[in-house]
């Protein structure tokens, strides 16, 4: 608003001719400045704006990725101890159905049971073997 006063009372206060003068050229010359460094404010304020604001979202998305990370761990945790859940009920079922065939060998051939076979009260149910 300065420059554009600026340059009407220069105007103003010069004889008028139908050229352009040297100081129209400087003056037009610093208007045009003037009007860059007001593009040039807005568009680093906006840069910069934009900058934190994706740097908000970076760290955000790494938040979440940590929870992932931390969700991901806890669930192969959980995975790995049902693992060694059904490794040892497998085992246990192994050596229950390994009894179980003995015993069933051994009614067959009823001469050669000399003692009774007690299963251990540790042991879990027995499942059914196949």
């Amino acid at each position: 608003l300065t420059m554009v006063t600026l340059m009407g009372s220069v105007n103003r206060s010069l004889p008028k001719i139908s050229y352009m003068k040297a100081l129209d050229v400087y003056l037009a010359f610093c208007f045009c400045m003037v009007f860059g460094a007001l593009l040039e404010y807005a568009t680093v304020s906006y840069a910069g704006k934009r900058i934190k604001l994706n740097q908000k979202k970076f760290k955000e998305f790494q938040k979440k990725v940590d929870e992932m990370r931390r969700e991901l761990a806890r669930q192969m945790k959980i995975d790995n101890q049902l693992v060694k859940i059904e490794d040892e009920t497998n085992r246990y079922h192994k050596k229950n159905c390994q009894i179980q065939e003995r015993l069933l060998f051994l009614n067959t051939v009823p001469q050669l049971v000399t003692e009774i076979v007690q299963c251990p009260s540790s042991l879990p149910l027995p499942l059914p073997c196949q």
